[in-house]
């Protein structure tokens, strides 16, 4: 076989499963992270986390961080969904 055969048959799906679980980590990190641009005037639900913590207004911090929390256990679900019909051995 040639290296392009190679790559595509044997290394590739090899290598998916892996790849798969990395994206989704990160993808759950950023969106975990994401609040933390209202530190620098970037606003969105980090705000409200924000200023709930400061004025102790613990139902302004969960506006805030339930959907925070959601979105980042939407996307975890929806990449091992995708992972596992991606991936012929993974289960």
């Amino acid at each position: 076989m040639d290296s392009s055969t190679i790559l595509r048959k044997i290394e590739l799906p090899l290598a998916l499963p892996l790849l798969l679980s990395g994206l989704k980590t990160a993808t759950v990190e950023v969106v975990a992270s994401a609040t933390l641009a209202a530190f620098i005037g970037g606003g969105g639900l980090g705000t409200f986390i924000i200023n709930g913590l400061g004025m102790y207004n613990f139902s302004l911090l969960l506006v805030g961080a339930i959907p925070v929390a959601m979105l980042a256990i939407f996307s975890e679900v929806s990449f091992a969904w995708i992972e596992r019909s991606v991936t012929k051995y993974a289960r």
